[in-house]
């Protein structure tokens, strides 16, 4: 296994998904460092609509880069599941 094509660049993604539900969670409550963040609703509705978008391209970025790096082969059913939904 290599390095990764995108030099697995696609976890950043996970990152800001994972970020934004944080964000979530403690909309109008005290984080860790006790600092409150009152979100306005349209941040909220927007990253609700995001979260699934960034995790599911995460996915789709991950299957293409083990192709293109050789750890799968193009025709397998990682990538061709993702062409037949889009």
């Amino acid at each position: 296994m290599s390095g990764g094509q995108f030099e697995y660049q696609q976890y950043r993604l996970t990152d800001i998904a994972d970020e934004m539900k944080e964000l979530l969670k403690y909309n109008g409550k005290p984080d860790e460092d006790d600092y409150v963040r009152n979100l306005h609703p349209n941040e909220v509705i927007l990253m609700e609509q995001l979260i699934p978008e960034l995790e599911t391209m995460y996915d789709k970025i991950h299957d293409l880069d083990w192709s293109l790096s050789g750890d799968t082969s193009p025709e397998d059913e990682a990538l061709t599941r993702w062409i037949e939904n889009k």
